[in-house]
């Protein structure tokens, strides 16, 4: 039997196991706590490749989302303790199909008014059974799979309910009488079929977190029974509780109006289509937007672009210079930026057009992974090595098909360095670009450049008709963690390596030059 966190924190507010603590949050770090002394005392085991079905959970991005699960040994005998408690006389079997359920009694709840957490998986019903009312207790409702659900009215009767989990359901209505949950905390409804009424979501005063992907149109005004969609999402403004918002909206577009969130503390905000995730896993503040244009993005999400820690952009428009134009502050969180197939884009920073303050600062002290792909337009090199534009904590660099890059740094900063500002970088990755060199000036203090890279462990250069060479000029290169090497289809390169000591021996000119050990 395992578990993922966001199973534990939904049984453990719906057992009320911390009965002082009340917000989400709080519940999480504490759950968090438990599950670390746990595994301290083995009586929790980690699953290192353990998988969810559900969308990972925002609440525990930071850990990965992983599985823990208990060994068959301490769960018996944590069961036949159970079994003798004279309070709790149930035997609970996993995985169990309920038979012929709608034929039952609507009594088949009725002494059930203790139970907390109610959790069906692939029931094949029209409707919940009316006897749901029963469960006075109840804060904790999962519903998974259950595709067959046309009604769910009844939902509104278990006022205590604080956790309300619809994934992967068919219901095409959400109905009013969801308003009456006022002490509702978690409403997840990923992927799951629903047109919702005007005010719902906005009643819900106490919710801290949602979840939801839908294919209608989010900015229409006007509700279900006027023929028109709800404009839905300025409700949301309205919940002063919302702290975590996971959302995807299927169709591309951005309203016309600010529609960033006071008080969220994480969000996952995908518009257009959801971009592939890369090595993101562990953020809990992203944005991934489609085919929607620079202006309208920092009108609705300019105080989300400030603490955003993944952006990805596909085909964005209108932008011609990516910091000047989205944000002249930086993005100072920004830890994943993905940009893609936006063809009006000339500069991701161009230094000479900009005013900076003084001292300068980075515009990108956090970025970790930058991924830059199919930007036909873009000039200059995509990585300047400036002060102001220094990413020292870059791990990873892909260059994809751009054609008028013709080199990855270029510094002009008599003071700045390419080896000194990219001692973090692990991965650097260019394909089908006009790169004639890698590094086109280094006017450092140096009179002989040293290009160290100290944790670069994979170098591959594809596909690079132009390149003739790393640096112009006489040059140190340092990779002493270097396991992966590859040059492949770049046709102007004569000789791989040349030894130093060799120089000028060769008439060929080398991609790299490098000393003997």
């Amino acid at each position: 039997m395992r578990k993922n966190p966001t199973d534990l924190l939904k049984y453990v507010m719906g057992l009320d196991l911390f009965g002082y603590i009340h917000s989400l949050e709080q519940t999480r770090n504490k759950l968090l706590t438990r599950v670390e002394i746990l595994k301290a005392s083995s009586l929790l085991l980690e699953v290192e490749d353990g998988r969810n079905c559900e969308a990972p959970s925002l609440f525990f991005m930071e850990e990965g989302n992983r599985f823990v699960r208990m060994h068959d040994v301490v769960r018996d005998v944590a069961k036949t303790i159970a079994s003798k408690d004279p309070h709790h006389r149930f035997a609970v079997k996993e995985d169990v199909r309920l038979q012929e359920w709608e034929k039952r009694d609507d009594t088949f709840f009725k002494e059930m008014k203790e139970v907390g957490v109610l959790s069906l998986f692939r029931i094949d019903l029209t409707q919940l059974p009316s006897s749901l009312h029963f469960f006075s207790n109840l804060r904790t409702l999962c519903l998974h799979r259950c595709r067959t659900f046309k009604d769910i009215t009844i939902l509104g009767e278990p006022k205590k309910l604080q956790i309300l989990s619809l994934v992967d359901c068919e219901i095409l209505v959400f109905p009013k009488e969801i308003m009456q949950l006022t002490d509702l905390r978690m409403l997840n409804l990923m992927d799951s079929t629903i047109l919702d009424p005007r005010n719902v979501k906005s009643s819900l005063s106490r919710l801290e977190y949602l979840c939801m992907r839908i294919s209608f149109d989010p900015w229409e005004s006007g509700g279900v029974d006027g023929g028109r969609r709800n404009g839905w999402l300025s409700e949301l403004k309205h919940l002063s509780c919302l702290r975590a918002l996971q959302l995807q909206i299927l169709r591309s577009g951005l309203p016309s109006e600010d529609v960033s969130f006071e008080n969220l503390t994480r969000y996952d905000i995908s518009i257009g289509y959801r971009p592939c995730q890369y090595g993101e896993t562990k953020t809990s503040r992203r944005l991934k937007l489609y085919k929607i244009k620079g202006p309208d993005m920092v009108k609705c999400f300019s105080k989300l672009l400030k603490t955003t820690e993944v952006l990805a952009l596909d085909r964005l428009g209108d932008t011609k210079h990516f910091v000047y134009e989205l944000d002249c502050d930086g993005f100072l969180q920004l830890k994943y930026l993905y940009i893609s197939r936006s063809d009006v884009m000339q500069y991701i920073m161009n230094t000479m057009e900009m005013e900076w303050v003084d001292p300068p600062h980075s515009a990108f002290p956090l970025l970790e992974e930058l991924r830059l792909a199919f930007l036909l337009n873009l000039e200059a090199e995509p990585v300047a090595a400036r002060s102001q534009v220094a990413l020292p904590e870059l791990e990873s660099l892909h260059l994809n098909p751009m054609d008028n890059v013709r080199t990855v740094w270029d510094n002009q900063d008599p003071v700045a360095s390419v080896a000194k500002g990219l001692v973090q970088l692990k991965v650097l990755e260019i394909f089908d670009c006009g790169v004639e060199e890698i590094v086109a000036n280094e006017n450092g203090l140096e009179e002989v450049p040293i290009f160290l890279f100290p944790r670069l462990t994979s170098l591959k250069l594809t596909k690079l008709d132009q390149l003739k060479r790393f640096y112009r000029d006489k040059y140190t290169l340092g990779c002493p963690l270097l396991k992966t090497l590859v040059v492949c289809n770049c046709d102007e390169v004569e000789l791989l390596l040349q030894e130093k000591s060799l120089e000028g021996e060769v008439d060929k000119q080398p991609l790299f030059l490098i000393e003997k050990v």
